[in-house]
């Protein structure tokens, strides 16, 4: 594993804007954050769905997960927020399924705003890779969406580095 652990990201609003791409360095997240994330990780198996503990149980996950390859739903008093994928480089046909499968879902979830053509998601070969979709949900609060971001974020690096 190289010295300096990084991630890609490409946040994207829910009408398939990409609203650019950056790269994370674990190093430079909070240790807090990646602990509370990684003890969600333990818990996930194949599937997860649950909501976070303390200050944080009106956030919940909806996780499905394989060899290095991960969806996830986050929503806030069950109002959609994020919908994301993580992707290790660790399998390619099976991220190529998934994408598939994210993109469907996206489509399927979302409003008539959202365009087919939209998502470019296979655009991203670099890799480890985490998109976030954005949903921009009324019902969300700011706040939430500061929060949610936070977790996303955290979420990525613990998957991604564990």
């Amino acid at each position: 594993m190289p010295d300096v652990q990084t991630y890609h990201v490409a946040p994207y609003s829910a009408d398939g804007e990409l609203l650019g791409v950056g790269t994370w360095d674990i190093a430079k997240l909070s240790s807090k954050w990646l602990v509370l994330c990684r003890d969600v990780i333990s818990r996930w198996g194949d599937t997860f769905r649950g909501a976070l503990d303390g200050n944080l149980s009106h956030i919940q996950l909806q996780v499905t997960s394989a060899n290095g390859a991960a969806l996830v739903t986050c929503t806030a008093n069950d109002e959609i927020a994020t919908s994301s994928a993580f992707l290790a480089g660790a399998n390619t046909k099976l991220e190529t399924d998934v994408l598939a499968m994210f993109h469907q879902s996206l489509l399927n979830a979302g409003s008539a705003s959202i365009r087919d053509d939209g998502f470019r998601f296979a655009d991203h070969t670099e890799r480890p890779f985490a998109i976030h979709v954005i949903w921009g949900n009324p019902a969300v609060s700011d706040d939430d969406y500061d929060l949610i971001r936070e977790i996303g974020t955290h979420l990525a690096g613990a998957f991604f580095y564990p």
